[in-house]
């Protein structure tokens, strides 16, 4: 049996919340992954600047597809990628199941 899920985002009030939302979407989440791109340039290598997968910008489709597009300028790419999810949907539950919300910065 899957539980009901509320209408709307407990972080932003968005009236309707889907995985796209939840992901990707929400004001929170997208700082996140704009962090996360920021943080993941900065230890490219030097000599993956000219790569066309360098700056490294996370976008629905980098979240999708596992940051598949980086694995050969970030070691572990597909490792990084699910602790980067996880992370997202554990503060986003703990907002929906606690209501403490984490920042883009803490997740």
């Amino acid at each position: 049996m899957v539980p009901d899920l509320p209408d709307c985002c407990p972080v932003c009030g968005e009236d309707k919340e889907d995985l796209a939302h939840y992901f990707v979407e929400c004001p929170r989440v997208a700082r996140f992954w704009l962090l996360a791109s920021r943080f993941l340039t900065a230890t490219v290598p030097a000599e993956y600047h000219t790569s066309d997968a360098f700056p490294i910008t996370i976008d629905a489709s980098a979240v999708v597809h596992g940051f598949d597009r980086w694995r050969k300028i970030l070691p572990n790419h597909a490792a990084l990628h699910g602790l980067a999810v996880w992370e997202v949907y554990r503060a986003h539950a703990e907002t929906a199941l606690d209501g403490r919300t984490i920042t883009a910065d803490a997740i």
